[in-house]
């Protein structure tokens, strides 16, 4: 994890958005979506006070939200990933998650139509 670290905070240099860029990227193909969540699950248990609002869990939540999930796999995969990775990682960063996305389910994305 010490490269990590260093990876996110080397020099004058900030290449932590091109980390999160980049694992949301691998995210769209279904045979690496296990591997990009434990990598992100991994990063949220690291404390970020960044102003930055790319982050770890707000990568997850754009991959594993309901409407319009950032990647390909379909809705049982994704579920029976966050189940395995739910078993690894501490659970709040999975509850944070679903917090997260029932709220998305109230908002903007399932907005009322009128004519």
């Amino acid at each position: 994890m010490l490269s990590i670290r260093i990876l996110v905070s080397s020099g004058t240099e900030i290449y932590y958005s091109e980390l999160l860029f980049a694992l949301e990227a691998l995210a769209w193909d279904e045979q690496y979506l296990f591997d990009t969540t434990d990598i992100l699950m991994y990063l949220c248990s690291y404390r970020n006070d960044s102003n930055y609002a790319n982050k770890p869990i707000n990568t997850l939540l754009s991959i594993y939200r309901f409407g319009l999930p950032q990647t390909y796999a379909p809705f049982e995969t994704r579920l029976e990933i966050l189940k395995s990775c739910a078993t690894k990682h501490p659970k709040n960063h999975i509850i944070t998650m679903c917090i997260a996305a029932k709220r998305t389910l109230r908002t903007s994305f399932y907005a009322k139509c009128t004519f």
